[in-house]
């Protein structure tokens, strides 16, 4: 709710819809390896996004960026 002002279930949803929609199939066995093989890449860009920006204090943050 507080990034895009839906509940999970909501948001469940509209990914659901919206891949089905994108990958143009109903087929559980395509969208589940089409969604395993996103989570390596939302990973990284959680920490990408976290690492640079202001929730990490200063002294923190330059830990990340040394790597």
């Amino acid at each position: 709710m507080r990034y895009t002002g839906m509940t999970t279930d909501e948001v469940i949803r509209m990914w659901n819809v919206f891949n089905r929609d994108y990958l143009e199939t109903n087929e559980e066995k395509v969208i589940d390896e089409i969604e395993e093989s996103l989570k390596c890449y939302a990973l990284i860009r959680t920490i990408g996004g976290i690492t640079f920006s202001d929730v990490i204090p200063d002294e923190k943050g330059r830990l990340f960026h040394r790597l």
